[in-house]
Formats: C-alpha cells, sequence, structure tokens
C-alpha cells in the first residue's frame, strides 16, 4: 500500500537532486559508460519549467524575492543520503530555514485562554540514517532489484519527516472555535479549532478548517469541486448560502453544512453591518471537507485514506513544552508532523515506480509542495573490467 504519482505543480517547489559517487563496481555494472550522477541538488522552484531546470538555473522563490534556495551535496551509493559516514558529503540533518529558505522560522499568534501572546516556531526536514538512499541492482545483500544499468532513489517508509515545531513552550490543549490557532503547515494554510485525546490521555487529533477559504459578499458566488456555491444573505452571526442553485441552508457562524453534493461549507466568520445589511460579508470555508479531525497516523490532507503516501504524527499536544526533535521520528514535547509512508525497494515497484537515473518523489500528493529528486547522470572517468570463463572437467577430482 504505498504509492506516489510523477506529477509537478505551479506551487513552489523543493528539489532535492543527489550527486553520487560511484566507484569500481558500479563502473563494471555501467560497463565503463558512466561513474557518477550529477545534481544541483536542493533548489526552490516556483513552476514546473524552472523545477525541471534546476541544475542549470538560478531559480527564485517568488516573483518578489531574490533568495535562491539551493544546496549541492556528493553522496555514496548505498548509505543514507543524511548519512555522516558517508565518505565525501552528506544532506545536513535536519535541513532547517538557514538551510532552505522554503522552510519557515517565523511567529504564531495564540489565545490559549489568558489572552494572544506570539510563539516561535519553524520547520525542519528530518531524513531517516539509512534512507532515503541510492542504490543499484548490487548495492545491498539481496540482488533481485533488476535495475539493469541504473542508480535508483529508494525510499523507506519513515525515512522523510517534515516537524512543525514550537520552539517556545505552549499548551495546544486549550484549542477551541474560540481559541484556533492559524499555522502555515507544509505550504497550506491551516486553522486549528480543536484538539483531542486517546484512552491514556494524550492528545494526539487535531480537528483542522481544511477546506479553501472565501470571502465572499452578498450575492457572490464561487466555484468548488464542480459545484457553484452562492451567498445569498447575512444576518447577525448567520448566512444564507445556496449550491447548484438549490436550496437556501442557513449556517451559523462555527458551524459546518454538509451539502447533498459532497461539499461542506463551514461558517469561519461573519461580519454582519446592520446599518446595511446588503454590504455584510462572511468568511466560508468550501471544500470536500471543509472541517475534518485528523489523528495520529491519519492519512494527510486530501491523501486517500485507502492508499496513502503521507500520514500524520501527532503527539504530546497537551504537554505545556516546547519541541525537541533528535532524530526523523524520535521527538519530545508537541509534535505535529508529516511523515511518507510509500516506500520504494524494488525495481517491480509501480506505484510509486522507482525513480531510476533521474526523476522525482512528491512530498504531499495533491499541489505537491516539494519533491525530492535525482536529477540526472554525468559521464566521468571510468574503468572497463573483463571478465573470462575457463571450463574444466571436474569429474576427476578428488
Amino acid at each position: 500500500m504505498q504509492k506516489k504519482r510523477q506529477k509537478l505543480s505551479n506551487k513552489l517547489l523543493l528539489v532535492l537532486a543527489v550527486v553520487v559517487i560511484v566507484g569500481v563496481l558500479f563502473a563494471a555494472l555501467r560497463k565503463g559508460d558512466v561513474e557518477s550522477i550529477s545534481g544541483d541538488a536542493i533548489a526552490a522552484a516556483a513552476d514546473k519549467s524552472a523545477a525541471n531546470k534546476l541544475a542549470t538555473k538560478t531559480v527564485k522563490l517568488a516573483a518578489d524575492s531574490d533568495v535562491t534556495d539551493k544546496v549541492t551535496e556528493r553522496v555514496g551509493i548505498g548509505g543514507g543520503i543524511a548519512n555522516n559516514n558517508q565518505p565525501e558529503d552528506y544532506f545536513d540533518n535536519p535541513l532547517r530555514d538557514d538551510d532552505l529558505a522554503i522552510l519557515q522560522s517565523t511567529e504564531i499568534t495564540y489565545n490559549s485562554g489568558g489572552g494572544y501572546d506570539d510563539y516561535s516556531v519553524s520547520e525542519e526536514l528530518w531524513f531517516g540514517a539509512n534512507s532515503p538512499s541510492i542504490e543499484t541492482s548490487l548495492s545491498k545483500a539481496s540482488v533481485d532489484k533488476d535495475y539493469k544499468d541504473g542508480v535508483a532513489l529508494e525510499v523507506a517508509a519513515d525515512a522523510i519527516f517534515y516537524y512543525y515545531s514550537f520552539d517556545d513552550t505552549i499548551n495546544l490543549s486549550r484549542v477551541s472555535e474560540d481559541h484556533p490557532v492559524g499555522i502555515r503547515f507544509w505550504g497550506k494554510d491551516i486553522k486549528i479549532t480543536g484538539v483531542g485525546w486517546d484512552g491514556a490521555g494524550t492528545a494526539d487529533r487535531i480537528t483542522v478548517k481544511v477546506g479553501e477559504p472565501f470571502y465572499m459578499s452578498v450575492g457572490d458566488e464561487v466555484s468548488v469541486e464542480g459545484h457553484t456555491v452562492v451567498l445569498k444573505d447575512v444576518g447577525e452571526g448567520i448566512v444564507a448560502v445556496s449550491m447548484d442553485g438549490g436550496e437556501v441552508v442557513t449556517i451559523s457562524d462555527g458551524d459546518t453544512y454538509a451539502f447533498t453534493g459532497g461539499i461542506e461549507a463551514a461558517v469561519d466568520s461573519v461580519f454582519y453591518k446592520s446599518g446595511d445589511p446588503g454590504t455584510s460579508t462572511a468568511n466560508i470555508i468550501l471544500g470536500k471537507d471543509a472541517t475534518k479531525t485528523y489523528t495520529d497516523g491519519d492519512a494527510f490532507i486530501s491523501e486517500d485514506e485507502s492508499n496513502e503516501y503521507w500520514r500524520w504524527e501527532i503527539d504530546n499536544l497537551q504537554q505545556s513544552a516546547s519541541t525537541d526533535v533528535s532524530a526523523a521520528g524520535t521527538a519530545t514535547g508537541p509534535v505535529l508532523a508529516l511523515k511518507n509512508y510509500f516506500v520504494v525497494s524494488d525495481a517491480s515497484d509501480s506505484d510509486p515506480a522507482a525513480t531510476v537515473n533521474s526523476g522525482c518523489y512528491d512530498i504531499t500528493l495533491e499541489n505537491p509542495y516539494a519533491q525530492i529528486c535525482i536529477d540526472g547522470l554525468t559521464v566521468s572517468n571510468h574503468m572497463t573490467l573483463a571478465i573470462d570463463f575457463t571450463t574444466a572437467n571436474l569429474e576427476d577430482a578428488g
């Protein structure tokens, strides 16, 4: 149950291309043609064409940004790309905002019940000690991978972790509709409106407004998932909405309504103007899931819940503490993270297919915000080996 689609979007992309040092074994396997893989390593690109040219072009994070986000390392075959036992270089573990400008180091505002305070937060990208890794058909004990003369980027489950780190002591157990916390999580703006507990008293689930937000005036219509939603009227703490010309329904501020066509509408806020009701406005969140509760281990937002690639890692949100990550998958304090569930370990894998010689895996599927890639091959010095066979009659051997 491991999968991933090869696709790009016009969202900001983080592309990790691995430069590989290949020894004699690979030279023999390549029949003396290729000894190394080259790439411009980690880059952030604003569109598909820029992402495809990351090895030769300087790309910008956004139209109004002059920041270039690029890291290049040389890592060996058969070891984790962030393993410090690599023969030459390895990727920093973790990668932070001073490595990649795509990653945040900022502040959020949150009211835990005693007034609004600012809290420092940051994003970190962690890799496992031995995965992701570059492999050939002969680089491990098992040799049934059939990569032929290629090299592949293999990924084990739980090998790539994204952490949204709370750098100041915070207690998220008081999050509610009245005291939500809004964050930008892996490029996606979400509002957390609730926290839940397991049977042992650990806060390991969150309720999130995950649909697309629309600021609407009376009479405005928007298109969502092929449906047309119209804001008919706004009252004090309530709105009237219709979908596809059907029944007009009323939804109170903070409530969610599920239309028959599979679209949910959550009223996030109402701005009623008693002196001129016709100019009143509202923030409405629309989508297949306008509001949803996620528990630790659930499929990430918009993932196929029966065949997911990325999962939530949620733990200890009830603690008054800061987040402390010591390794991929090992953290204390409040943990809000994303981890890979897909596995690529063989040439026969098809969902996702193994990335051989070049190609990428998306980090989250819908409108992927990042990719991890092999960027291509470069001809280098090589060795040509000849293997001779001699036949002998062993029938008379003692």
